[in-house]
C-alpha cells in the first residue's frame, strides 16, 4: 500500500456506490421501522443521485486522478448528513445512526483525499486556456 489517502479515498468511493445501491434495494438498512411513507422516498431518491453522482465522478474524473470535484462530494455528503439528521428530528423519522456515521465518514474521506493526498497539483483549463494539451510557453 503505497497510498493510505488514496487507498482510503477509493474504498469510500466504492463504498458509497455499493451502500447506496444497497440501501436502494433494501431502505430497511436507513429505516428501522417498517413504516413507508413520502418522506422516506425523499431519502432514496437523494440516495440515488450520490450514487449516480458519484459513479459518474468516478468513471469521468476520480479515476484518472482527479482531486477537485472531491471537495465538492465531502460538502455534498457532509451537508446530507446533516441536513437527514435535522430532517429526521424535524419530521419524527426513524434513521439509523450508522446512516449518519457513513455520510459523515464519506464525507471526512473526500475531503482529507482533497486536502492531504500527495499527487500532481490541477490545473485549470478555464483559468488558462493557453495551456491545454501543451507545454506552456516560457
Amino acid at each position: 500500500m503505497r497510498n493510505p489517502i488514496a487507498f482510503n479515498f477509493q474504498l469510500a468511493v466504492w463504498l458509497s456506490i455499493l451502500g447506496g445501491i444497497a440501501t436502494l434495494v433494501a431502505p430497511d438498512l436507513i429505516f428501522p421501522d417498517d413504516i413507508r411513507d413520502p418522506l422516506h422516498n425523499i431519502f432514496l431518491i437523494i440516495i440515488g443521485y450520490l450514487v449516480v453522482g458519484q459513479l459518474g465522478l468516478w468513471a469521468c474524473r476520480y479515476s484518472r486522478g482527479s482531486r477537485s470535484e472531491a471537495l465538492v462530494m465531502a460538502y455534498t455528503f457532509l451537508a446530507t448528513a446533516v441536513g437527514a439528521k435535522f430532517f429526521a428530528m424535524r419530521n419524527d423519522l426513524p434513521l439509523a445512526d450508522g446512516f449518519i456515521v457513513a455520510l459523515l465518514y464519506l464525507g471526512g474521506s473526500h475531503a482529507l483525499y482533497y486536502f492531504a493526498a500527495p499527487g500532481k497539483t490541477e490545473t485549470s483549463p478555464i483559468s488558462d486556456p493557453g495551456t491545454r494539451g501543451r507545454e506552456p510557453k516560457t
